[in-house]
């Protein structure tokens, strides 16, 4: 028998703890297509406008809006209902006028705020990898599946880029040292705000460790456990 490709839906019971629902409410659920996201850390566009947003009530009003061209992704018109909607991601509803930002509550799972103008135009990405070219050019992979060449050598892979919308141009780096605040993308204080302590390189056994301060608290965690978000203050508005 043929196949018929890959299912658009799945078992809602096993849909990543990113997405904030009900699962005994129903038994199926959008799965996202592949796209910049890892399934795991991101919603499909519709489940976005539907249960987080809820600027629509259903699938088939939402398939209207995207279809108007109403709806943007970091500053991109998106058609798609699984396109991946993932971490600070900016969500632009046109006719409403209104933008807002994919964020994590305290439990991992996907939110938005709401945003002004000015912080609307720009979006902030971590370097995962970084690879030599043919003839020695740096080429940047960043969390959102974005590649970057790194004219001057000069990021490090675990610092942040700020990126201008939609053009994806580098308007600053902010690097992973000892001052700058970072934001918990995962583990136990996830969706938190912390400064950095202290950086604790590496071994072949063991990773990088970081050293942070929260309010009155002192932890630790893995470096993929976190995400440059300002040098003093964050560059976004968390709360």
């Amino acid at each position: 028998m043929a196949k018929k490709g890959e299912s658009k839906a799945q078992k809602a019971l096993s849909v990543p703890v990113v997405r904030h629902f009900n699962r005994k409410e129903t038994a199926w659920t959008t799965k996202t297509i592949p796209g910049p996201h890892n399934r795991s850390r991101s919603v499909p566009l519709v489940f976005a406008l539907r249960n987080l947003l809820q600027v629509v009530d259903n699938e088939k009003e939402a398939r209207l809006v995207l279809n108007n061209s109403e709806v943007k992704v970091n500053g991109v018109r998106r058609k798609e209902l699984r396109f991946p909607v993932g971490l600070f991601d900016v969500l632009d509803v046109v006719q409403a006028k209104k933008k807002y930002r994919a964020l994590l509550d305290n439990k991992g799972r996907l939110r938005f705020r709401e945003l002004d103008g000015k912080e609307a135009s720009f979006k902030l990405c971590k370097v995962l990898r970084k690879h030599t070219l043919p003839g020695g050019k740096q080429q940047l992979t960043l969390d959102d599946g974005t590649t970057l060449m790194d004219e001057k050598n000069a990021v490090r892979v675990g610092s942040t880029l700020k990126l201008e919308l939609p053009a994806r141009k580098i308007a600053g780096v902010l690097e992973l040292k000892k001052g700058h605040v970072v934001y918990l993308i995962q583990g136990t204080h996830v969706g938190t705000v912390a400064e950095v302590k202290e950086v604790v390189e590496g071994t072949m056994s063991r990773p990088k460790l970081i050293g942070l301060q929260a309010g009155s608290e002192e932890f630790q965690t893995v470096e993929r456990n976190v995400l440059v978000v300002g040098s003093k203050k964050p560059e976004v508005e968390i709360e």
